[in-house]
This record gives C-alpha cells, structure tokens and sequence, in this order.
C-alpha cells in the first residue's frame, strides 16, 4: 500500500450542513417573508451580514463535500494536508514532531505536525473514527 487518502466522514457532514441549511433557510423566512418582525435598517444590514457570514461558514464545507478530496494523504515518502484550497506537502525528513492532541473541553482530537518553519494543526473530529486510529498508528 503506497498511499492513504483520508476523506473527512460524510456520517458526520451531512447532518451538520443538513442543519445549517434549514437554519439559515428558516431564519431567512422568519425574518424576511413572515412579517411578524417589525425591524428598523440598523437590524437589517445585522441580518443581511448574519445571513452572509452562514452562507459562507456552508459554502466551505458543502465546496470539500462535493470535491470530495482527502484531507490528508498519507504516503511513504510525505505527508499532504489539504486546507484552505492549497494542499501543504511535506517529506517525512521534514517532519520533526507529529503527535495526537486531545482537547480537554470537547474530547476533540487534533493532528500536529511540527516541521524547522511550520506547525500544522488539523481537526480529527470529521475523520471517520477507523481511520483517527490509522492516523494515531501510522
């Protein structure tokens, strides 16, 4: 096996952005067309940046759903992180540290990877669990 693409778990995605939509679609109608609120134009530019800031928390991550690309490839001879629409490379000779971080709060399982210039940090939580433990054990 030369290469491990690892996507992100689509058991966990598609309630999220399934829930995020219906927010934003029903807070859309409960403001705009029921009428029921009676608001001045201070609130509606508020709601107008509101309603744009969760457009764009969906877009992001409908845009990796449909893509469908992994967000880590790992192989035997580097490692690629893909974020923020650029894919980081990096050799494992490059590579100083990676470990598993747990955050205390939301047992929220964390991926760094140090290197001489950079450290990485990519969130395990919508990794399928298989596939945090092959992570944990590569």
């Amino acid at each position: 096996m030369e290469t491990i693409e690892i996507r992100q778990n689509k058991k966990k995605l598609i309630p999220m952005l399934i829930l995020l939509t219906t927010g934003l679609l029903g807070m859309t109608y409960f403001i705009y067309f029921s009428g029921s609120i009676k608001t001045n134009t201070t609130l509606n530019i508020f709601y107008v940046l509101s309603l744009a800031s969760l457009l764009y928390t969906l877009y992001i991550p409908i845009r990796k759903f449909l893509r469908n690309e992994p967000v880590l490839t790992l192989s035997k001879y580097d490692i690629e992180i893909n974020e923020r629409r650029k894919p980081v490379s990096f050799s494992w000779a490059q590579v100083d540290k990676w470990e598993i971080e747990k955050d205390a709060e939301n047992n929220t399982h964390y991926l760094i990877i140090v290197t001489a210039g950079n450290k990485v940090k990519i969130n395990l939580l919508l990794l399928p669990s298989h596939l945090q433990t092959t992570v944990l054990y590569f």
